[in-house]
């Protein structure tokens, strides 16, 4: 089972935006971050690889959800998570290769 933490655990208060992310990543030892489409313009994907962390944009289908308007499109994959449940999600994300 994957723990949770809450960010403000970590006492990072003094940072914002994409040193946030990353040093949340780096306390947590993550190696990927999911991100959403505008991910990668707003991060610093840099700074990301010297610390050898992966910035993946997500990349799921949602045009044959009738249900999900045109605003959810940009929305990123937890909120979808939340909003349909695990089983009917996993149908939205596309495998890696």
């Amino acid at each position: 089972e994957t723990p949770m933490i809450h960010s403000s655990e970590l006492h990072l208060e003094h940072l914002r935006g994409s040193d946030l992310i990353l040093e949340v990543c780096r306390t947590c030892n993550a190696r990927e971050y999911l991100c959403g489409p505008s991910g990668p313009s707003y991060l610093k994907p840099e700074t990301f690889r010297r610390n050898k962390i992966t910035i993946i944009p997500q990349q799921f289908e949602i045009e044959s959800f009738r249900h999900i308007d045109e605003a959810e499109k940009y929305f990123s994959s937890l909120h979808h998570l939340l909003r349909l449940g695990q089983k009917q999600s996993k149908t939205l994300f596309k495998e890696r290769g």
